[in-house]
């Protein structure tokens, strides 16, 4: 008798396991990244000129450079932007499948 309880108990902790599991996934996957409207200038930026700089972007934008490097950090984090190459010879990338247009 104990064995077959140990066996139910063992399939509904698994069960459980499982759906929280996908849930999480789920959520994950189908959360948009929201954007703050810097990150938005500095991501129609990057598409137009890939290879554009902190310096030349906080000009365009207005902002310091100091902020630029701060919310192009968060965009890394959030995957909506990376680098590809050097510092000195990169450019940087939007990650579509991360935006939402």
């Amino acid at each position: 008798m104990k064995k077959d309880e140990i066996m139910v108990r063992f399939a509904t902790t698994t069960q459980a396991t499982t759906q929280a599991t996908t849930q999480a996934t789920t959520q994950a996957t189908t959360q948009a990244i929201i954007l703050t409207e810097i990150e938005e200038k500095i991501v129609a930026e990057i598409i137009k000129y890939p290879q554009i700089t902190q310096v030349k972007l906080a000009e365009i934008i207005g902002q310091t450079r100091e902020n630029i490097k701060f919310h192009m950090n968060e965009m890394k984090k959030k995957g909506v932007i990376k680098r590809v190459g050097t510092s000195q010879k990169g450019s940087w990338i939007v990650v579509e499948d991360n935006v939402e247009k």
